[in-house]
Order: C-alpha cells, then structure tokens, then sequence
C-alpha cells in the first residue's frame, strides 16, 4: 500500500482499480451525476486523490436536503489518522473505514469509505 499526501491513509491503487473494473455500478439520479461529476472529479485532482476510484460508479448516492448531496466510494486502503477530513474549498471530503459493505467486491478486508458532500 502507498502512504497518500496527506498522512490520513494508505491505498491500495491497482486493487481498487481491478474492483472498480469488475462493478457494474453507475448514477442513478442523473440529476446528481450532472451537477457533481466535474465537481468531484477537480476536487480528487486538487487533492491528489488518484488512488483507483472510477468517480462514474459511486458505491451510493444520496440527496441530503435541499442543499446538499452525498456521493460515496470504496477503495482499498487503511486509515492512518481517525481524523479522516481533508479540507477543499468545494466539496466536502470524508475517509472512514467500511467495516459493513464491499469486501466481497474488492477482495480485501482493507476497505475505506470516501464520503463527499456536495453542496448544489
């Protein structure tokens, strides 16, 4: 596993990757995938988050209130630091470990939650 930037957590890029290719996930609110894809795409790219997440097949899709959607993904990684918050000017971005969903899916017991929060 390789240490991210910013010291919370250690992924595992070619196995999300490889779980990633074998989901036949995608948006099913096609309202949240046209107003945030871009959005979360650009926030990943400033915040060096290019750990083999495909963003076009979110793990889950909600919309919050009025205000604000979540978007979540799985990876395969570990946390380092429990404070699993890094700061962008645009999108809320959360790391927590997945204890109850995916495992199966990508083939590691080492599973984290990236939780965005989208603001519309």
């Amino acid at each position: 596993m390789k240490n991210h930037s910013s010291e919370l957590f250690l992924y595992d890029k070619e196995a999300t990757r490889l779980g990633y290719s074998q989901l036949d996930y995608r948006f099913t609110n096609p309202v949240i995938k046209n107003s945030c894809i871009d959005r979360v795409i650009k926030a990943m790219e400033r915040n060096s988050i290019d750990i083999g997440i495909d963003f076009h097949k979110p793990w889950e899709e909600l919309i919050l209130d009025e205000n604000r959607y979540q978007i979540e993904y799985l990876f395969v990684g570990r946390i380092k630091n429990k404070n699993g918050l890094i700061s962008d000017s645009d999108v809320g971005i959360n790391i927590y470990e997945e204890n109850r969903f995916g495992r199966e899916k990508f083939d590691s017991n080492d599973l984290l939650n990236l939780t965005l929060i989208i603001e519309k």
